[in-house]
């Protein structure tokens, strides 16, 4: 197994490296690499089953993302990342790791952990939240200007139906025409 040297996206978002900068370009080329990792997964048959930015790992000084691997076998999910499907006992689809990766898409853009103001309640409690499709609020997707297009593509992932969901290889084309020119 390979050594990630430079962490964690949660290490970057919450953890040591917190007060860390990183631009407008460096979440959408970071999450466009996780989608295309994401891609070849799904069409491999792999699902994550558990995709958080704990999972997602860094080298090459940040310039390189890697997906941690999840123990498909034992491994249901986090909660605050788990698809309301999941939650209700229902298929585990690639649209699951779809929603996952909207929750991560939000808190790489809002730098907060998802449902962050019921950190204090149960697993219980929070988990009818969710099923009841209450999602993190679009209006912390605010670190940069111009969110409306990543904004309505997080609606987009963690949509109710998963049907509607976009696929990973969907994301690969939406993600590449946000990714702004260097």
């Amino acid at each position: 197994m390979e050594y990630a040297d430079c962490g964690s996206l949660d290490n970057v978002l919450h953890g040591n490296n917190r007060n860390m900068k990183y631009s407008y370009y460096d979440a959408i080329f970071w999450m466009l690499q996780c989608v295309k990792g994401m891609a070849y997964m799904h069409d491999s048959n792999i699902i994550h089953h558990d995709l958080k930015p704990s999972k997602l790992l860094f080298v090459h000084n940040l310039q390189t993302l890697k997906i941690g691997s999840s123990n498909c076998m034992t491994e249901v999910g986090s909660l605050s990342y788990m698809a309301p499907e999941v939650i209700s006992n229902q298929k585990y689809t690639e649209k699951c790791d779809v929603y996952s990766f909207g929750i991560i898409l939000w808190e790489i853009m809002s730098r907060k952990k998802p449902h962050y103001h019921l950190s204090q309640v149960s697993s219980w409690v929070l988990m009818q939240h969710l099923v009841k499709g209450n999602r993190p609020d679009l209006n912390d997707v605010n670190i940069f200007a111009n969110s409306d297009p990543i904004k309505d593509l997080i609606s987009k992932c963690w949509d109710s139906d998963p049907k509607k969901r976009p696929s990973m290889k969907d994301l690969i084309v939406i993600l590449g025409n946000l990714l702004p020119s260097t």
